[in-house]
């Protein structure tokens, strides 16, 4: 059974279009809501919306009318992150959803999340540092019934003298409750230190309320995978301006454990702050995949006035209504510059002498074996101009991208490697990545 997926948002922000579109891509199938306000239609699209105003009951408008920011934050932002767990819960029994994943509008997904989230079906709920719910998995939406009581006994002065009973059946009455809250807070206050009481405040309370099996822990370290709590906090990662460090494999994001010395895959990076927000669109995966260049449609039109570098043999002539016929650099292994017979390999449509016939080209040669490059006058044709990889260079690239395998790289791989440490956004193109086009931001 799938979970649905639920958000909450209020406002036409550019960052929730950019969360939404990354979990699409990984999660196509998934049944997405959206509750909220002033979104803008291009995310109405996407989701199923819900007009806050919508779910609206007698405990989420009097819990509006108690509130009181105990908090050095905006209080309308800590008002309106407790506020939605009762929309949520009202959502559920409207629409029947028994399971939901809860995203944080500023989280970016990199995985299928039922697949990755079923080892918590266990659990009850499991969150973050079990008190954040920037990622939420619920299992028993009867949480959302405890969880919205804590809070309304909290702000409800009128229940101060009601009992409830805390695990290990400890009777608390709700005004013990609220003191030792406050007593937190003032704490604090006294030592100038920023926060107070918050939607996270309530998670950790209801900790002590229910058995701690029941509850688990999705930012721990599973399968060589983890949900990110906060791309700010270490947890325990390579550390990089003030962020986790992370480096991309096979189009995932990775950071490397410096408690485990392993290299970590990241489901999720949770940007939580006003400026982090600002990076999400720097993380995107669903705009880079490998495409056919059909799928980009009008070639021609779109990319004519781009850079484009080809690998290897990849052809143009007679597929130009495809690929296009400009080649600003073409990347070459040693095999091809060397002009060696590959048919035998099975690359049936590969000419052996196709360096040989460039004319007029720039060709940049990348192998750690240099024999075919020092024998160039015989290779390439002298109309052409060449440039040499120094392939000790190869072991920069790496230090740069935190790369730590000991294998060679691809002539491919090199060239995207080469764009992105110079500034460049390349797109990619071709069933093995045999073209790269980069938008032209200067001649140089």
């Amino acid at each position: 059974m799938s979970h649905d997926i639920i958000y909450f948002h209020i406002g036409d922000s550019d960052y929730l279009l950019t969360s939404i579109k990354q979990l699409k891509h990984f999660n196509p199938d998934s049944r997405v809501h959206l509750i909220g306000r002033g979104v803008s239609d291009e995310v109405k699209k996407r989701v199923q919306f819900y007009d806050y105003e919508d779910l609206m009951c007698k405990d989420s408008s009097k819990f509006l009318h108690m509130f009181v920011n105990h908090s050095t934050n905006n209080p309308d932002f800590e008002k309106i992150c407790i506020f939605r767990w009762y929309l949520i819960k009202n959502l559920c029994a409207q629409e029947g959803i028994a399971r939901f994943f809860c995203l944080d509008s500023d989280v970016m997904v990199y995985c299928d999340l039922n697949k990755e989230l079923k080892k918590f079906d266990s659990n009850r709920y499991s969150l973050t540092h079990c008190t954040s719910a920037g990622i939420a998995c619920i299992n028993d939406i009867s949480v959302l019934d405890d969880y919205c009581g804590f809070v309304s006994g909290f702000y409800d002065e009128s229940r101060s003298s009601e009992y409830f009973v805390l695990r290990g059946e400890n009777q608390k009455t709700f005004g013990h409750y609220r003191s030792d809250i406050m007593n937190v807070y003032n704490n604090r206050i006294k030592n100038k230190l920023p926060g107070g009481v918050c939607d996270m405040t309530f998670w950790g309370e209801l900790r002590q309320f229910d058995s701690p099996t029941m509850i688990g822990e999705i930012s721990g370290v599973f399968d060589g995978t983890t949900f990110d709590h906060n791309i700010h906090s270490r947890d325990f990662f390579e550390y990089e301006n003030g962020m986790k460090k992370i480096v991309w494999q096979d189009g995932l994001p990775y950071c490397k454990n410096t408690f485990l010395d392993e290299m970590i895959r990241f489901n999720i990076l949770h940007f939580q702050g006003y400026e982090t927000k600002k990076l999400m669109k720097d993380y995107i995966t669903y705009d880079k995949q490998i495409l056919d260049i059909r799928s980009m449609g009008c070639y021609n039109n779109n990319m004519i006035d781009a850079e484009v570098i080809r690998f290897n043999r990849s052809p143009t002539d007679g597929y130009e209504e495809d690929v296009g016929s400009k080649t600003t650099l073409r990347v070459v292994n040693n095999h091809v510059f060397n002009n060696n017979d590959i048919k035998k390999e099975g690359y049936s449509n590969s000419p052996p002498n196709f360096v040989r016939d460039l004319r007029n080209s720039r060709i940049l040669y990348t192998a750690p074996d240099l024999g075919p490059w020092y024998n160039k006058q015989s290779n390439v044709h002298n109309s052409n101009e060449l440039f040499l990889f120094e392939y000790n260079s190869a072991a920069d690239l790496k230090k740069h991208f935190s790369y730590y395998s000991t294998q060679n790289f691809q002539v491919g791989t090199i060239a995207i490697l080469l764009c992105v440490k110079s500034g460049a956004r390349p797109n990619l193109f071709g069933k093995y990545v045999a073209h790269v086009i980069m938008p032209l931001k200067n001649k140089n």
